[in-house]
């Protein structure tokens, strides 16, 4: 059936309650502070008191304390300074018996002295990383840690609590209001704003977004969340700038980044070896090898965390020239590759590298000694599916801006964009040296116009497998293209640089021909039906110029940014802020680029560019936005700098080494400089390495730079950044996310792809600086003003949605934007089984589900995100469990168009493999044991017949003896109420362990000796001798066997019901011919009195002998050959005299030794 809620909910928002954040601890209240106080913590100009109800907020002048100690800014004669202050109290007016610990203990102790007295040291106290004030609501908790830039508390709601039940306020400040959304608390001490960012919730591998809000009413204030899954975790992700290290360990090249609708920042840079982060799941946690592979990595909203992180490239070397994020946060990628073997897809428009000439390019680590093609991708919204990836290219190299007029910059070989059409098709800007490019028969430009390179765009359909349309660009010199920008009725306006004096200009262009300098800038218009160049112009001085990046405003005006060495005042009209030598213009064409309507020149106006530019906006205000980076030093060549760029007041850092980022706002018509910052650290020149960065329609950039090179950490980060430092020994990716603020209403949301009829859902509400909002579903219900709405679409279809954002107070005082909803059929019914006791034991089972007809496809699976598959045919509702095993199980049923039904149900199984031991037998007297193996814990045991259980009755495991055969029965009943009954039969022998007997006829014998072996009892009986070698028959119970060895014989002696052993030993010694086994004795006395009468060869095993007697004159006595016939002691039937003779021994043993010995016998009489 239904799952159980069982997972915790938490909240998360961020306060900032100081401006440079430090290290946080929680030091615990020993009895130095009053009573009130559990912990406290202390920030760059705040002390925090937690309390069992709240936090209390001591914010006071920090500067003044750092002035006053060190005697900095302070006048002698001045009075004594006052130290400003504020204190407010965060209260949960919702507390219920709340309480305060400290969790995730920190190193160390502190000791306190109160007084001067020894009895009032406080001693030990601890300090902790978070501090739980739990009970702040009925069923919910507190969580207070370290944040970016200061104390952040999470709110945790366990399931079946209710989050509109918290309460609280801030007492003590001047003024709480709500703002776009925004907690604000005032004090004499400035600011407080708690931002309410997106929720969301991942569930089955994808994130669903969830509205959140404050709400007021009488000063108290709580929150309340959109609708929710009880069942998964919901996160607040705060929407802060940020700026962090890529913390790779390999050296790693910073070259583009880019956005999504939710404030994400995706970068793009190379890595040069296995040691860049990369995430779980992702596409490409592995190196290719090679030089280069290109690292992609999505970081959350606050720069603290890698949303995904992943390589790709082939075993050459690859660079990432653009990104771009469509409205399913899929990433589009544009680069160029020397490897002839990337991870192609395989409907790929072009899946063969078709290379050109050897290149290196200057300063980036790499080359392609094959020649380049540019390289075309998409990634999956969470980073773990190439879903597109092909080659473009000809026999030329392509893709890179390598002609020496229009190279100015360090690392312009890296220009290029990706761009996406309304309708979901990718385009592509660049240039290329090959004559042989794919183009279309609409093209434009059909053929190569000479010199080194021309420029290219190409539109592909949005999985990259077809090629809708692809155009040259250029004349007879050197061209590139350098960006590009979709106008609202499809045309597509570009623009780059050029060497070449003959582009085919229009009739009416601003300017017709080159002035003459050693590039030009050029823009140029082609049409929404892509088979003409509808408008192109130059635009440039007798020196140097190229633009770099075209935007248009609502009107669609066009706007360039580029470098410029023109002469003073060239370049310049209508505008009012000007820098008549600036090193950079900023001109705005008509649409049809007939007229320019202003320009003007930025930067330090002497005469030379300062910046290579990344980034360019025209916002909706038609306020104006650029950034770019200044440095000549680290072998980068030129003579770029920042040094002496104009900033503004309150610019975000007001110093420069002239090796810094530079990015910069002016007003509309440029009628003023409103904004101008540094950006970077003080030792490593901050860079790009070409590559396209981009800003939002809010005004916020989203850059990569090339930082910290030759292992610096300089490049400035923000607190609880994903990596502070640089841990390559050269250089690493950094971002940066910077928000300029602007007074702009912005209309935004996020919406679900695709929908299932008459499912209501939320629309996420992304807009910024609205003060109302108006929505249009698109299926002719009525308006909603809700800022959040959430709608059901009653029938299939394809829906256009339109929001409205409107703000009088905005200089745009309204933005619209769409979204297309594809709502396919409703979900269909979906029952599945009752959760089920099966009673064991049982092998298989099948689940059930029943869709009612509704459904097209099942899917039952062992998890609940539905991982594996039980069902192998996505028709069949059933699923067969083989081996059974118990648990929760999950179906899912889907109708045409992907919408899916989900269910479950719990199998519980008792008794599920219970096992009996097997029938045996015993022999007569001998005890066994029967045991039940499997039961469930707790189970109940009753054997039968109980007067023959010796041992163990109410358990397992019984001891029985029986002196017949016996059936002994068990009952068991698990606490599940499951029953099981079994019986086992012994079967008792009438043979007993002393009627087994093993005997031979020889147990001492010589090697190689036949024994007769024997067993008893004899009878209708098995028998079995061990080890068999050398026995005749070892089933017999009287073989014979020839033993070379001292060996034990076995038998085992069975009925088939008892089984008994035996044994027998047959020791064999080893045979001497000679003596002590052969030997003559040295005396005898031949005396006739019955003892010692004989003189005898005594030995075992002669087979031959020859034994003579001598006496002492050499006289032969005595000879026999006959070991059993000796010397008596007579000599020619005399009996000899008593005396010393001499024999002599000759033998012959059974195992064919001879042995020969003499020697004396005495004869006594």
């Amino acid at each position: 059936m239904g799952r159980r809620a069982t997972s915790t909910i938490c909240l998360f928002w961020i306060c900032t309650f100081a401006a440079n954040a430090q290290a946080i601890r929680f030091i615990t209240n020993e009895g130095q502070w009053p009573d009130q106080v559990t912990h406290r913590a202390e920030l760059a100009g705040t002390t925090l008191w937690m309390e069992r109800n709240g936090v209390t907020i001591d914010r006071y002048d920090a500067s003044a304390i750092a002035d006053a100690h060190a005697n900095q800014n302070i006048d002698p004669g001045s009075r004594p300074i006052i130290l400003r202050g504020h204190v407010v109290k965060l209260r949960f007016l919702s507390a219920v018996s709340p309480s305060v610990r400290g969790e995730q203990a920190l190193p160390g102790a502190y000791n306190y002295f109160l007084g001067d007295s020894t009895a009032n040291r406080t001693g030990h106290a601890k300090a902790y990383a978070t501090v739980r004030m739990t009970g702040i609501a009925p069923g919910c908790d507190a969580l207070f840690r370290e944040g970016r830039s200061g104390l952040k508390y999470d709110l945790i709601i366990r399931p079946g609590s209710d989050p509109l039940g918290i309460r609280f306020d801030y007492e003590g400040a001047d003024e709480v209001t709500l703002r776009d959304g925004a907690l604000v608390v005032t004090t004499s001490m400035g600011r407080m704003t708690e931002r309410i960012p997106m929720a969301y919730q991942d569930i089955h591998g994808e994130r669903r977004i969830i509205p959140c809000t404050y709400w007021s009413d009488a000063g108290e204030i709580g929150i309340r969340p959109g609708p929710y899954d009880p069942e998964h975790e919901l996160v607040i992700d705060p929407e802060l700038s940020f700026a962090t290290y890529s913390g790779s360990f390999s050296n790693n090249f910073g070259y583009t980044a880019t956005f999504d609708a939710a404030g994400f920042l995706y970068a793009g840079s190379t890595a040069f070896g296995p040691l860049y982060p990369t995430t779980t799941g992702a596409y490409s946690t592995d190196w290719s090898g090679g030089t280069t592979d290109i690292a992609i990595t999505k970081y959350d909203t606050t720069g603290t965390q890698l949303i995904w992180s992943t390589y790709l490239g082939g075993s050459a070397a690859e660079m990432p020239h653009s990104l771009y994020v469509d409205n399913n946060d899929q990433l589009l990628l544009l680069g160029t590759t020397a490897s002839p073997d990337i991870p192609v897809t395989s409907n790929a428009f072009d899946p063969t590298f078709a290379g050109g000439t050897p290149f290196t390019p200057s300063g980036l680590g790499l080359s392609y000694p094959n020649g380049s093609d540019m390289l075309l991708a998409r990634l999956s919204a969470d980073g773990s599916a190439l879903l597109g990836c092909t080659y473009l290219g000809g026999t030329g190299n392509d893709g890179l801006n390598s002609a020496p007029g229009l190279k100015f910059n360090y690392a312009d070989e890296v220009r290029g964009e990706v761009l996406l059409a309304t309708n979901g098709d990718v385009w592509v800007t660049s240039c290329t040296q090959s004559t042989n490019m794919p183009v279309t028969t609409d093209a434009a430009q059909a053929g190569y116009a000479g010199g080194s390179h021309d420029g290219y765009v190409a539109r592909f359909n949005a999985d990259l497998s077809t090629l809708i349309y692809a155009s040259y660009i250029g004349g007879s010199a050197a061209d590139a293209v350098y960006n590009g920008v979709i106008g609202t009725d499809g045309s597509l306006l570009v623009c780059g640089g050029s060497t070449s004096t003959d582009l085919a200009t229009s009739a009416d262009a601003v300017q017709q021909t080159t002035n003459g300098g050693s590039a030009e800038a050029f823009v140029a218009r082609f049409a929404a039906s892509g088979n003409t160049i509808d408008a192109l112009t130059y635009w440039g001085s007798s020196a140097y110029d190229q633009a770099y990046f075209v935007e248009l405003d609502g009107n669609g005006a066009v706007y360039v940014f580029g470098q410029t060495s023109a002469p003073s005042g060239q370049l310049i009209l209508n505008a009012p802020y000007n820098q008549p030598s600036g090193g950079q213009f900023i001109t705005k064409f008509s649409a049809d680029l007939s007229s320019a309507l202003l320009s003007s020149r930025v930067g330090r106006n002497d005469g030379n560019p300062d910046i290579s530019p990344t980034a360019f906006l025209v916002d909706v205000c038609d306020k104006i936005y650029t950034s770019g980076w200044g440095s000549s030093n680290a072998g980068l060549g030129g003579s770029l700098t920042t040094q002496d760029l104009p900033i503004t007041p309150d610019a975000h850092q007001s110093s420069t080494d002239g090796h810094d980022l530079y990015l910069a706002v002016f007003d509309i018509d440029m009628t003023a400089l409103t904004y101008a910052t540094y950006y970077g650290g003080g030792v490593s020149p901050e860079h790009v390495d070409g590559g396209t960065s981009r800003f939002d329609r809010r005004g916020r950039v989203y850059q990569s730079v090339c930082a910290g090179c030759q292992n610096n950490d300089d490049f400035p980060t923000t607190p609880n950044a994903w990596s502070a430092t640089n841990n390559s020994t050269g250089c690493n990716n950094g971002v940066l996310k910077f928000d300029f603020d602007a007074p702009l209403v912005i209309a935004a949301f996020l919406a679900p792809e695709r929908a299932c009829a008459e499912e209501p859902f939320t629309f996420i509400n992304l807009s910024s600086g609205a003060a109302g909002v108006v929505w249009d579903f698109g299926d002719g219900s009525a308006p909603s003003t809700v800022v959040n709405p959430t709608h059901a679409y009653a029938l299939p279809g394809t829906y256009t949605v339109v929001l409205t954002a409107t703000n009088p107070l905005a200089c745009n005082e309204s933005d619209q934007t769409t979204r297309t909803i594809v709502v396919a059929p409703a979900r269909p019914q979906l029952m599945a089984m009752p959760d089920t006791l099966l009673c064991g034991p049982i092998n298989t089972f099948e689940l059930v589900a029943n869709s009612f007809g509704t459904a097209s496809s099942f899917h039952w699976s062992s998890t609940s995100d539905l991982s594996d598959r039980l069902n192998p045919d996505p028709t069949d509702s059933t699923a067969t469990l083989s081996p059974l095993q118990g648990g929760s199980f999950f179906v899912s049923a889907t109708v045409e168009g992907g919408c899916a039904a989900l269910d479950s149900t719990t199998i519980i199984l008792s008794l599920a493999d219970i096992t009996m031991t097997d029938d045996l037998g015993i022999c007569l007297g001998d005890t066994a044991l029967i045991t039940v193996n499997g039961a469930d814990p707790g189970s109940t045991f009753l054997w039968s017949p109980d007067d023959l259980v010796l041992s163990g009755q109410g358990t397992a495991g019984i001891q029985v003896a029986p002196a017949e055969n016996t059936a002994f029965g068990v009952s068991v009943v698990a606490p599940s109420g499951c029953a099981w009954n079994a019986t086992v039969q012994v079967d008792v022998s009438t043979i007993t362990g002393a009627s087994v007997s093993a005997s031979v006829d020889q147990a001492l014998v010589l090697p190689g000796t036949t024994v007769q072996l024997s067993a008893t009892p004899s009878g209708d009986l098995s028998y079995a001798w061990t080890p068999v070698t050398g026995v005749s028959d070892p089933s017999s119970p009287i073989p014979t066997a020839v033993v070379n060895s001292t060996t034990t014989f076995v038998v085992n002696v069975s009925d088939g019901v008892c089984s008994k052993d035996a044994s027998v030993q047959v020791t064999v010694f080893e045979l001497r011919c000679s003596d002590p086994d052969i030997f003559v004795p040295n005396t005898f006395t031949p005396n006739d009195d019955g003892v010692n009468d004989l003189l005898l060869v005594r030995g075992r095993h002669v087979e031959r002998l020859e034994f003579l007697v001598f006496d002492r004159w050499g006289e032969l006595v005595f000879s026999t050959t006959d070991q059993r016939i000796g010397w008596d002691g007579t000599y020619q039937g005399r009996p000899v005299d008593p005396a010393v003779f001499v024999y002599h021994l000759t033998v012959d043993c059974v195992d064919g030794q001879r042995y020969f010995t003499k020697g004396n016998v005495t004869v006594v009489r």
